[in-house]
C-alpha cells in the first residue's frame, strides 16, 4: 500500500534479475525531458495508466468502453432512424 511494488520486478535495477519488461526509459525523465536517476514522481504510480495484472475486485467501478462500441452503437441507433 505505501511502496510500488510494480518496481520490484519491472525497474532498470531489477528487470533482469526478474526477466521482466523494464519500464519505458521515459519514466525515468522530468517534464523537461532531463534523465532522472530514479522513476519520475510523475510515473511512480503505474494504475494511472496502465491495467493491474491481478484477478482482485476493483477498488472504484468503471463505466468505461471502448471506442468502437460506442462508436458501433451510435451507427446502429442511426440506421434505426
Amino acid at each position: 500500500m505505501n511502496g510500488n511494488k510494480c518496481l520490484s520486478c519491472h525497474s532498470r535495477a531489477n528487470s533482469a534479475r526478474t526477466q521482466a519488461t523494464m519500464i519505458s526509459i521515459t519514466h525515468y525523465m522530468d517534464r523537461d525531458g532531463q534523465p532522472l536517476a530514479a522513476v519520475s514522481p510523475r510515473r511512480y504510480f503505474c494504475n494511472q495508466c496502465h491495467v493491474p495484472q491481478t484477478d482482485a475486485v476493483p477498488l472504484v467501478g468503471t463505466s468505461f468502453e471502448i471506442i468502437d462500441k460506442i462508436l458501433q452503437d451510435d451507427a446502429n441507433a442511426a440506421q434505426k432512424r
